[in-house]
């Protein structure tokens, strides 16, 4: 009986008692960076949609032209730091920078965002560009809040994509990772619930006049929210300091590029790899389409939101709290019965391809409603289902973006994460700088560039639906080719 218990247990924790000194600390690392990232990324669309007067519109202007330069700028400065210092001094300058920037956006940029808008440049945007790319005005007037939303998702590129699982790739094996990756994604699971619950909790807050801060309660939330961002930060770095200190991690790989050979380190030099390396090619490929299907669908659930939460931040920000808490359920349970179990017993290619296939199957429902509902053109389909209206639509979307990020955090990154070990450090670094510090950045700004398009001929992003329905599909096509390839590398 107790050997069966045993391997049961081995089954759902298949971690060895040795190894658990290094996979905690590296686990509740990737459990703050994650809880972080999903509050921040609830209270920026609240504060950049609900707060914009023309909605999810200006959306794509702000991944072309602030989150995609912002994107090339830290990852050229994340790979300078690595040529320069070790991983550890890399790690605490870039934590130290966000984590400054809150504290900055906490006690001056938010309290005097009126102050600070860029009215002027607005209006000269408004008058000399056309009326198709009225979002760009829009970004130049609330800066404040645009580069709250840059800092935001390099989070989630830089410090979570880039900077940890480039250190965690470096420091554990195959037969580690095949074993540690789906509980650092349990744990960014876990950490979406917490954050949907915190989220909802704190938004309801009344107004506290002992609290020094805020003039209204949805000032105060805001506190709350970027005080538990900037304490998780300082963990986090308390956390690595410990890792190292105690040598948990390979000394050999605490160490800055440059070191045994002169390397010309810089972004185009991460790039040239792409194009020398037909591995790196296709796991770019496997980011790009799922961030630019993903930036697609989304935009479009945004607008839906605006109609929803008209100038209501706090009630935007509940809504969006409770999306991010159920997507925490959803991707736990596919952590738990499913990722783990599907790469140790069913390989990477079949792993890999269950979110695209996820995907397909819940952007085919949300397009099919949106059509319904929106498309002069689609009176058959109007005629075929039942009355569509804007709620319905809402949680509709609200599945796709549940289930997207569900199996991103779960089966997605763990394929892909799996797919750089067999490369060397150098490639590693070079690659993930290139791939989820930029690429990944750049496959949203694409699916961006598609609305600057199609906003020279479409009157909403309502009137691009079919367009972009239609674009989805190609990308899919080329998401599951990738992987089809990628697997001759990795299986």
């Amino acid at each position: 009986m107790i050997p069966l218990l045993r391997r049961v247990a081995r089954f759902f924790f298949p971690i060895e008692k040795h190894e658990l000194a290094k996979f905690m600390p590296t686990f509740f690392i990737f459990f703050i960076l994650a809880l972080v990232y999903d509050m921040l990324r609830s209270l920026k669309s609240s504060l950049v949609v609900a707060e914009a007067s023309i909605g999810a519109e200006v959306i794509p202007y702000i991944k072309v032209w602030a989150m995609l330069p912002g994107a090339f700028i830290f990852t050229t400065a994340y790979l300078y730091l690595a040529s320069k210092f070790t991983r550890e001094k890399t790690f605490y300058i870039m934590m130290s920078f966000f984590v400054a920037f809150f504290v900055f956006f906490l006690l001056f940029l938010y309290p005097n965002r009126n102050a600070l808008e860029g009215t002027l440049l607005a209006e000269l945007a408004s008058r000399w560009l056309p009326s198709g790319v009225r979002g760009f005005g829009v970004m130049l007037q609330s800066w404040p809040q645009t580069l709250f939303y840059v800092f935001t998702e390099l989070w989630g590129a830089i410090l979570l994509s880039t900077v940890f699982w480039g250190f965690a790739n470096e420091v554990n094996t195959i037969s580690e990772a095949k074993r540690f990756y789906p509980f650092y994604l349990m744990g960014a699971n876990l950490a979406a619930i917490v954050a949907g619950r915190m989220g909802v909790s704190i938004s309801n807050l009344t107004y506290n006049p002992g609290l020094p801060y805020g003039e209204t309660a949805w000032d105060q939330a805001l506190f709350y929210f970027l005080l538990t961002t900037i304490i998780g930060g300082l963990a986090v770095m308390g956390l690595f300091r410990w890792l190292h200190w105690r040598e948990l991690v390979n000394p050999g790989s605490n160490q800055s590029l440059h070191r045994g050979e002169k390397i010309k380190l810089a972004l185009g030099e991460s790039f040239s790899y792409l194009r020398r390396s037909p591995h790196l090619l296709f796991i770019a490929l496997l980011v790009l389409s799922y961030n630019t299907i993903f930036n697609l669908s989304d935009i479009l659930w945004m607008d839906q939101l605006k109609m929803r939460y008209q100038n209501n931040v706090s009630g935007m920000m509940e809504h969006m709290s409770e999306v991010t808490t159920v997507t925490g359920i959803l991707a736990f349970f596919i952590s738990l019965l499913v990722s783990g179990n599907l790469l140790r017993y069913a390989g990477w290619r079949f792993t890999a391809l269950v979110t695209p296939v996820a995907l397909a199957l819940t952007a085919g429902a949300f397009y099919f409603f949106l059509l319904a509902n929106s498309c002069s053109w689609a009176e058959i389909i109007r005629e075929s289902v039942c009355r569509v209206d804007t709620a319905m639509i809402l949680w509709i979307g609200a599945l796709q973006m549940s289930v997207s990020r569900g199996c991103k955090y779960t089966v997605f990154d763990t394929s892909k994460e799996i797919a750089y070990i067999p490369l060397s450090i150098q490639e590693q670094r070079y690659g993930k700088a290139a791939i989820d510090g930029v690429g990944s950045r750049f496959g949203k700004s694409l699916g961006s560039l598609v609305y600057h398009v199609l906003f020279f001929c479409c009157a909403s992003i309502t009137d691009t639906v079919p367009y972009v329905a239609l674009i989805i599909c190609v990308i899919f096509l080329v998401w599951f080719f990738a992987i089809f390839r990628l697997a001759r590398y990795v299986d």
